[in-house]
This record gives structure tokens, sequence and C-alpha cells, in this order.
């Protein structure tokens, strides 16, 4: 599901974790985006001919849900994410509630978000 499809959808999630929770999908999105834009900050610094090699999967854990993050690499190899380092298999505690935070900065900017935000969430939002 395309991030846009995943918010527009949103009111449609009946939990906020789990299999057909709407965290995971997003959590799963945004930290694939991340790394990408990470990895394209890299190979522009670098001094040497590199470039994009695709992609491998590993399974996180999240206090959402596991799911499957598509991680970037490098030809040269020498490309490593701060977002998720190698052999890291949880997300933090941190990065998930930011990345709560931007989406629930993002539902409040229009009724219908706001909407779904307060149902999500159960808190009062002005």
């Amino acid at each position: 599901m395309t991030r846009a499809g995943t918010i527009k959808n949103a009111a449609h999630f009946l939990d906020l974790s789990g299999k057909d929770g709407i965290l995971t999908p997003l959590i799963k999105q945004l930290t694939e985006a991340a790394m990408s834009a990470e990895l394209e900050e890299h190979l522009a610094g670098e001094g040497k001919p590199n470039r994009k090699h695709g992609h491998t999967s590993k399974t996180m854990k999240s206090l959402a849900d596991s799911f499957e993050l598509q991680t970037t690499r490098d030809r040269a190899g020498t490309f490593e994410s701060q977002i998720v380092k190698k052999h890291q298999t949880q997300l933090t505690d941190e990065l998930e509630r930011k990345i709560i935070a931007l989406f629930i900065l993002r539902w409040r900017s229009c009724p219908e978000g706001l909407g779904i935000a307060t149902r999500l969430t159960g808190w009062g939002w002005e």
C-alpha cells in the first residue's frame, strides 16, 4: 500500500497495532523513506563513484508489530544506516514515537484527519 493510500484508508483501520493496525505500515514506510534519503545523502557526499544497489529484506520488531523492512544498499558497500543499523532487529521506542507524532501532526491538518487521530488515539485534539 502506498503512503497516500495508507493515510487515505486510515479511517477503515480498527486498531493501532497488530496485523490489521495502522501503525505497522506507517512505521515501515517512513523508516524505509528515511533510510533511502540517508543513502542519497551518503552517495552525494562520497568523492568516488558509487551508486544504489538494491534492497535487502530484514524482519524488524516494533511495539506495534513485526514487519519486513527493505534496507537500502550501495554498490561499494560503504553505506551503513544510522536509523537502522546492521544486525538491528528492533526499532527504538524513540524512533517509533517520532514516527507516530509525525503522522498525527499530518492528520491534524485536515478535519477528517483530526477525527481519525482522535478515534485512533483516544486523545482530545484542539
